[in-house]
């Protein structure tokens, strides 16, 4: 039911069996079972695997769940675990848990935006999540501590099916993360594009230039966005974020243009 409702929106729904099992190693056994009964009677959906914890702990989640594991979603930055798992086939790997709300942390809003964007994008991730975006209770906010920070990106309200919920700057602060990888993404493709035409050559290098520049500028140490552990995000002012997706608009129109 749940894959043929994703299909009516045009989803292609994941499966998580489990969460952050290696951190909880009592939890091994029942999940390597039921991410392996997932794959066996549907093997068309992905399966996915909130990572990192156990990794951190010198647990090798790598060698358990390889073969019935599709997305490996790490909450900690670690090259040579992550190297491991994108060679195996048909696996794929995000980031998970390195925005700020739900986490009780002090961080400011331009991390999600980071995270949901240029990170990402630097990463190479193909999924970008975390582990809560809204509470059904205003009163149920957990992980706050003494931060004053509320637990989810949006509030609740009295009659959400009519009213919606209620945003706030941290999920703005999303909102434009994912616009800043649309517009990578885009330049990105019309690099592509161009240089199998042959056209744009000068505009080409300085696009190659700009994103590599950007690249160098974006930490992922396992310890930036750690924020578990009270790591703060290593990001620039909010303003360069701006000035960099204009810059990227802007060659985004002159590849456009000579490729007329």
């Amino acid at each position: 039911a749940i894959i043929d409702e994703g299909k009516k929106y045009g989803l292609d729904p994941y499966i998580a069996p489990g969460d952050e099992v290696g951190a909880h190693p009592e939890t091994i056994d029942g999940a390597k079972y039921y991410y392996a009964l997932v794959k066996k009677n549907f093997p068309q959906t992905k399966t996915v695997l909130t990572v990192g914890g156990g990794w951190s702990m010198g647990v090798n989640e790598e060698e358990y769940f390889k073969g019935i594991v599709d997305i490996w979603s790490t909450n900690r930055w670690l090259p040579e675990k992550i190297n491991i798992v994108k060679k195996f086939p048909g696996s794929t790997y995000g980031i998970y848990n390195m925005g700020t709300t739900g986490l009780g942390t002090n961080s400011p809003p331009i991390v999600d935006r980071v995270v949901f964007g240029f990170l990402g994008w630097k990463t190479e991730s193909t999924d970008i999540s975390m582990w809560v975006y809204a509470f059904g209770n205003l009163l149920n906010f957990a992980f706050t501590q003494d931060s004053g920070i509320a637990g989810g990106y949006v509030f609740p309200t009295e009659n959400y099916s009519k009213e919606g919920p209620v945003p706030t700057i941290y999920w703005e602060a999303v909102r434009e993360g994912v616009k800043d990888l649309k517009y990578l993404k885009t330049l990105e493709r019309l690099i592509k594009e161009a240089e199998k035409k042959q056209v744009a050559s000068a505009e080409v290098a300085k696009a190659k230039e700009v994103l590599k520049n950007m690249k160098d500028q974006i930490k992922e140490s396992p310890r930036s966005y750690d924020v578990m552990e009270g790591s703060k995000a290593n990001t620039l002012a909010p303003a360069a974020y701006d000035k960099w997706r204009w810059n990227i608009a802007e060659l985004i129109i002159k590849i456009q243009e000579k490729m007329k």
